[in-house]
């Protein structure tokens, strides 16, 4: 008995809750340094994450075409060998790779809010809502426009916006497993191990 109440005593401290409970530190902490290296560094993660998706698509591509399937189906070992060129594109060049993309679903949104626009004068006198449809379908024209002439500006703010949420996310995530484990200075029993409580 005396045991335990040693080892629960020990437990107290910052340094008994880190053996206990470090390892659900880990992913918080790393959301932290992802979340402030894409507010810190938001073209670079733009570069990085389209490079990561070049690997995990040349990957497929290259493991489809030594597949069984591909030796015997030309249209499969057709679609690997674009895979795996897709993936080197975007390993090589990821930035042009990034804002082709940028620029072809701008060019989406462009022709989308022109149309939109279109109809909604179509059927303005038959609505209540053709001041919201307007306004609705310029800031889409507007965005489109950036999204063409200003895809670098764009593409860095978005790595930004999602760092900044992966960090409140990371920093959120750190504290829930503080309180979790560790409660003011007193530990709540997970069913893991005796530990002290009030």
């Amino acid at each position: 008995m005396n045991e335990i109440s040693t080892k629960v005593e020990s437990d107290k401290s910052f340094g008994g809750f880190m053996k206990r409970c470090g390892n659900s530190l880990a992913m918080p902490l790393i959301m932290v340094i992802i979340g402030l290296f894409m507010i810190i560094w938001g073209d670079v993660a733009v570069e990085m994450v389209v490079r990561m998706i070049g690997i995990v698509v040349l990957v497929v591509g290259v493991a489809l075409a030594c597949t069984m399937l591909a030796q015997y189906s030309p249209v499969t070992m057709v679609f690997s060998v674009i895979l795996a060129v897709t993936g080197l594109i975007c390993i090589v060049s990821p930035t042009g790779v990034a804002d082709y993309v940028m620029v072809i679903i701008g060019i989406f949104m462009l022709i989308n809010s022109v149309l939109r626009i279109r109809d909604a004068y179509r059927i303005k006198a038959q609505t209540n809502f053709f001041k919201q449809f307007i306004i609705n379908d310029l800031v889409t024209l507007v965005l489109s426009f950036f999204m063409i002439f200003f895809k670098s500006l764009i593409l860095s703010s978005l790595a930004r916006f999602f760092g900044i949420i992966i960090l409140i996310l990371g920093i959120t995530n750190l504290m829930t497993a503080i309180k979790v484990y560790y409660d003011g200075g007193r530990y709540v029993d997970d069913g893991t191990d005796v530990v002290w409580e009030e």
